[in-house]
């Protein structure tokens, strides 16, 4: 009773002041030192733990090592030898706390920057669009061919930088690890065929072939949205440098 009261004194202690560093002996009555170790970590995972192990325990110590502790301090230890990795194991404990640190400050900046993006360049795009499109079913009758290819060219550039932005857009938000989970087998002709298709307009402005050929492939593992944009860009740039009325040739091989 008392080395468990003992015990829940210290881990209460653990919970109100979250420690930097916590020595645990492996060997104590009434409670094991793993046990401590995964209770300590169950609290807060960055609170560094050194082992107290005597030579006979020193494998202990290792598999200790392996569940999460930092070091180990083997019995009998010189003060010298005890503050030595005491101050390693602040150290550890500070530059963890600045990593996570760092990757909130970067998950952050990533989502005021995808805000900044979405509303102070796409939002005004948009609205520039929408007003092109009435201006040039206003002025049908009275303007100009010269006129209507200026206009249409400025829209064609308008809608390439809102693509632009969309793509900055996914990038910055999309979560890799989700992404990955909904991958499919997929084949490889479906998402080309699919960005063909999509570009097909430009093609067609520039007088530009395109031929496509694709041998019996095996499926490749991904998300088919995904690889359809990629080559939306590939094939979109082959097509934007391409003198007009040339040929546009894509292959798929293993």
């Amino acid at each position: 009773r008392r080395c468990g009261f003992h015990f829940g004194t210290a881990y209460q202690l653990v919970d109100d002041f979250h420690p930097d560093l916590v020595f645990v002996d492996l060997k104590m009555p009434g409670i094991s030192g793993f046990e401590v170790l995964e209770k300590i970590h169950a609290l807060d995972t960055t609170i560094v733990v050194v082992v107290i192990t005597g030579f006979a325990t020193v494998s202990s110590a290792v598999e200790a090592m392996k569940k999460g502790a930092y070091d180990f301090l083997p019995k009998p230890f010189t003060p010298d030898e005890f503050r030595l990795i005491t101050r390693r194991g602040v150290e550890r404990r500070r530059l963890m706390l600045e990593a996570i640190a760092l990757r909130r400050e970067k998950e952050l900046l990533r989502e005021q920057f995808a805000s900044i993006v979405s509303h102070e360049l796409k939002a005004p795009l948009s609205a520039v669009q929408q007003n092109l499109f009435a201006l040039d079913f206003e002025l049908e009758k009275s303007i100009t061919e010269e006129q209507k290819g200026k206009l249409e060219r400025i829209k064609i550039r308008i809608g390439e930088m809102l693509k632009l932005i969309n793509s900055w857009l996914r990038v910055i938000t999309v979560d890799i690890n989700k992404l990955k989970e909904g991958f499919k087998q997929v084949s490889i002709a479906e998402p080309i065929n699919t960005a063909i298709e999509n570009i097909a307009p430009l093609a067609t402005r520039k007088g530009i072939q395109i031929k496509f050929s694709a041998g019996d492939l095996p499926p490749v593992t991904g998300d088919s949205l995904s690889l359809s944009e990629v080559f939306v860009n590939i094939i979109g740039n082959s097509i934007k440098y391409s003198p007009d009325g040339s040929k546009v040739t894509i292959k798929a091989q293993e």
